[in-house]
């Protein structure tokens, strides 16, 4: 016992010994909690809402008012197709939108 006591008061790194110690006392603390943890799941069932209480896009674009604004400007190049996708965009998120085409409004 003297030996070691000996060699650990010689030993260049001692703190690091007290350092590694403490790192293994937490992961034996941490592996002792989580050892007796199973995993389990469970089994679940979705149910979907009924055909008759669904809305359509139209129905639910219908009730709400106007929340965004798109505005694009067709004398530009390739601006009809975005205007196309971003319409459809909207109306698949069920967001109502006013769509304001800059080219036929005078805008000061």
């Amino acid at each position: 016992m003297k030996r070691v006591q000996d060699w650990l008061l010689r030993f260049r790194w001692q703190k690091l010994l007290l350092v590694w110690g403490v790192f293994l006392l937490i992961a034996a603390v941490l592996f002792a909690e989580r050892s007796g943890v199973q995993y389990t799941h469970t089994r679940f069932r979705l149910s979907y809402l009924p055909q008759e209480q669904a809305i359509s896009k139209a129905q639910a674009l219908q009730e709400q008012p106007a929340t965004c604004l798109l505005l694009c400007d067709t004398r530009q190049s390739g601006v009809d197709n975005a205007r196309e996708l971003f319409t459809q965009l909207l109306q698949d998120m069920k967001v109502a939108a006013d769509v304001v085409d800059l080219a036929e409004v005078s805008v000061k």
